[in-house]
């Protein structure tokens, strides 16, 4: 499947629509008066963009599949919720450096090779002002995914048990995660890790959660 196909499909998924506990208690404590530019990078059909519109914030939410975004584009109309949408990605951006105050990159960038993800988070440092703040997920190595379906290189799987079967996941441990990290200073690290039910099956879900700023 494309990200278009499968955003069609997930688009009615409820698990889409519901905003992520440990994001929206991360946003809560900003200010959206002091730190109002927020980028949604990969947004999908848009949960975080639709509760970062209703705290205040002004949002940006860019995805590269055209149906998440136009679904999201619906959901703005029905809450009318003012935000800026696009279907690009950063890399291919112009215009975006020192923006944003936060950046959240949610289940998103980790869906590339080492090298590629690494060009991701470059092009976030990029965007952020000297002071912003970068919420990042990846999966760890204890996750329920590694080492399923094929490899394409160390730790980047092509899962067959992922909920889009297929799709490249880069898998870090915490070694590796402060190496990729390494143009940011990380201020909290935090590993999420639960138990979901895949098409019937229990699988172990272990992602790291970080927030970061970067490095000047």
């Amino acid at each position: 499947m494309t990200w278009n196909e499968q955003w069609e499909k997930e688009s009615q998924n409820d698990y889409w629509k519901t905003p992520d506990t440990d994001v929206q208690l991360f946003f809560s404590q900003l200010n959206a008066r002091d730190c109002p530019n927020v980028l949604d990078y990969g947004c999908g059909i848009g949960r975080h963009t639709i509760m970062l519109a209703g705290m205040g914030f002004r949002v940006r939410a860019i995805d590269i599949s055209e149906n998440a975004i136009n679904y999201l584009r619906r959901w703005q109309k029905e809450k009318q919720y003012s935000f800026e949408t696009m279907v690009t990605d950063l890399t291919n951006d112009a215009g975006q450096e020192n923006k944003y105050d936060a950046v959240l990159a949610f289940n998103v960038i980790y869906h590339n090779t080492r090298d590629i993800l690494l060009i991701k988070l470059d092009a976030v440092r990029t965007a952020l002002k000297p002071d912003g703040f970068f919420y990042f997920t990846i999966p760890t190595r204890q996750d329920g995914k590694y080492g399923s379906g094929k490899m394409v290189e160390p730790h980047t799987y092509l899962p067959g048990n992922s909920i889009h079967p297929g799709d490249v996941h880069y898998f870090a441990d915490e070694k590796d995660l402060v190496s990729l990290l390494d143009s940011f200073y990380i201020f909290n690290l935090k590993r999420d890790e639960h138990f979901w039910n895949n098409n019937g099956t229990q699988q172990f879900s272990s992602m790291w959660k970080a927030v970061c700023k970067p490095k000047s």
